[in-house]
C-alpha cells in the first residue's frame, strides 16, 4: 500500500513539473525534416527573450499533431509545446515536443514603432575624472589589460571600481545591466564597459535593445570600448561617448583626468 502511495505521489509530481515545462517559442523554421510514422523534427531559429542571442532549438512534432504546410522555411511561426531533454544526443539538446503552431502574417511590412526609439545618453562629462566605474569580462582580461595597462601610463592617479561581469552568452546583458545600476548608485565619475573581440556571437549582447535602455537610463555617462575597430554596436549610438577599442578608450579618458 505504501509503495502505491509514492508511486502514485511520483506520478502527481511528475505531472505537475510536465504542466509547469509547458512553454512558446516564436522563431523561423530553418529546416523541416520529416521522421518515422508521420513525425517532424524542425529546427527553428529564435532569439532571447531580450533579442540579444539568435540561436536555434529542435521542434519535435510527433505523430497526430500536424506541423501546418503553410508554416515553411522563411515563415514565423510561434509552436507552444513541453520542454523535454533527449539524452539520445551528445550532447544533450533541449527540444520541444509541439503541441500548437501559429501562423504569423508578414505579407505585409509592419509600420515602425516610433515610440521605440531609444535617446542617446548626452555628453555631460565633467573633467576631472577621478574615479571610473569599470565593468570588464569575468575571465579574459585582454580588454581590462588594454584600457588599466594604458591609463597606468597616461593617468597613473585614476581609481577604479571594478566589477567583473559575464558579458557573453545567457544571463550576459542581465549582469551588464545589474553593474551599470550599482555603479550608478555608486557615483563614480565615469562608467565604462569594455571587452576585447571575439565572435559575432558574443559580441551580439552588445546590440541588446535591454541593455540600450539601462544605458540610456543611466545618470552617469557611459563610455563603451568594445571590440576592434571595425566593429560597431547599438551600445556605442546610446552611450554618451565611444571608443573603437579599450586603448582608444584609455587615450580618451586621459583626456579627462
Amino acid at each position: 500500500m505504501a509503495s502505491r502511495n509514492v508511486t502514485g505521489a511520483l506520478t502527481e509530481l511528475q505531472a505537475a513539473l510536465d504542466t509547469a515545462r509547458i512553454s512558446e517559442v516564436t522563431g523561423t523554421p530553418r529546416v523541416i525534416r520529416r521522421r518515422r510514422r508521420g513525425a517532424h523534427q524542425i529546427e527553428l531559429a529564435h532569439a532571447t527573450p531580450d533579442g540579444s542571442v539568435a540561436s536555434s532549438i529542435d521542434v519535435w512534432v510527433p505523430p497526430g499533431v500536424q506541423w501546418p504546410p503553410a508554416a515553411a522555411t522563411g515563415s514565423t511561426v510561434t509552436v507552444r509545446g513541453r520542454w523535454t531533454v533527449r539524452r539520445t544526443t551528445t550532447p544533450a539538446s533541449i527540444e520541444l515536443t509541439a503541441i500548437s503552431v501559429a501562423i504569423h502574417d508578414t505579407s505585409r511590412p509592419a509600420a515602425p514603432d516610433t515610440s521605440s526609439v531609444i535617446e542617446r545618453q548626452p555628453a555631460r562629462i565633467n573633467p576631472p575624472v577621478r574615479t571610473i566605474g569599470l565593468i570588464c569580462a569575468r575571465s579574459g582580461v585582454a580588454g581590462r589589460t588594454d584600457l588599466v595597462g594604458r591609463l597606468r601610463q597616461l593617468a597613473p592617479s585614476l581609481r577604479y571600481d571594478t566589477r567583473p561581469t559575464l558579458l557573453a552568452g545567457p544571463g550576459a546583458v542581465t549582469g551588464i545591466v545589474n553593474s551599470l545600476r550599482a555603479l550608478d548608485v555608486h557615483r563614480t565619475d565615469l562608467i565604462v564597459i569594455v571587452r576585447g573581440g571575439g565572435a559575432a556571437t558574443d559580441l551580439a549582447v552588445f546590440d541588446s535593445r535591454t541593455l540600450a535602455m539601462a544605458i540610456a537610463a543611466t545618470s552617469t555617462p557611459v563610455l563603451v570600448g568594445v571590440g576592434h575597430s571595425t566593429d560597431r554596436f547599438l551600445a556605442d549610438d546610446i552611450a554618451a561617448y565611444s571608443a573603437a577599442t579599450p586603448t582608444a578608450a584609455a587615450d580618451l579618458i586621459s583626456k579627462w583626468t
